[in-house]
């Protein structure tokens, strides 16, 4: 058995050597999640946290749209999973609102202070939008805001008696993000590492934070 996992996991390593193959596994991933996350909530069995949604969708925008301006494209290699994101979050967020139930839905004084951090960034970057350099602070400004947005949903987690997330979703995250460092690396691609980076550490906790309920339960 740890002979067959060993040589899957070889395989599967040189396979994701391929850059293209890297690409189309992220798309493939992204495209997985949102037909995951689409069934879990019509389904009841998956409730999401609306404010942490509504600021990630905020985020994720002005990221793609910062990198899009100081590279001066709209589609680039290395930073295909932020770029497959904004399909993600535009897609999910409108169910998320429509859908969404419970306390999950309430936005406290930590969510609107966060959305007003990423208001602040939006509102800097927009005065200062000829000078290139602060496309980068934008940037790198909304992965503390985009990391913070995921406090409602960790204290969500923290406090919940049942599980109102999917482990396959956030597994899937996990990988997706997981190899989208290894695109950015491969292609050189700072600012999308930061992003996939910070993408997979949160996954992690949640996770950790899922886990959790489940031992206690």
């Amino acid at each position: 058995m740890l002979k067959r996992l060993r040589s899957w996991a070889i395989l599967a390593h040189r396979v994701l050597q391929n850059k293209k193959v890297q690409v189309y596994t992220i798309i493939g991933f992204k495209v997985a999640l949102m037909y995951i996350y689409t069934i879990g909530i019509l389904s009841g069995s998956i409730n999401p946290t609306v404010p942490s949604w509504g600021i990630i969708t905020v985020a994720v925008t002005v990221v793609y749209s910062a990198f899009v301006a100081k590279q001066r494209r709209l589609v680039d290699p290395g930073n295909v999973s932020n770029t497959a994101d904004i399909v993600l979050v535009w897609t999910m967020f409108p169910m998320v609102l429509v859908w969404g139930q419970g306390d999950n839905m309430a936005w406290k004084l930590r969510d609107l202070l966060c959305a007003l951090a990423a208001i602040a960034v939006i509102v800097y970057w927009a005065k200062n939008w000829t000078k290139k350099g602060n496309h980068t602070r934008a940037h790198l400004a909304m992965q503390g805001v985009m990391t913070l947005a995921f406090l409602p949903l960790f204290n969500n987690l923290w406090q919940a008696d049942a599980n109102p997330e999917s482990f396959l979703y956030w597994r899937l995250v996990l990988f997706a993000e997981a190899i989208g460092v290894l695109v950015a690396r491969k292609h050189e691609s700072v600012l999308p590492a930061v992003y996939c980076a910070r993408a997979t550490l949160m996954a992690l906790i949640t996770l950790a934070l899922m886990l959790r309920i489940e031992f206690l339960n």
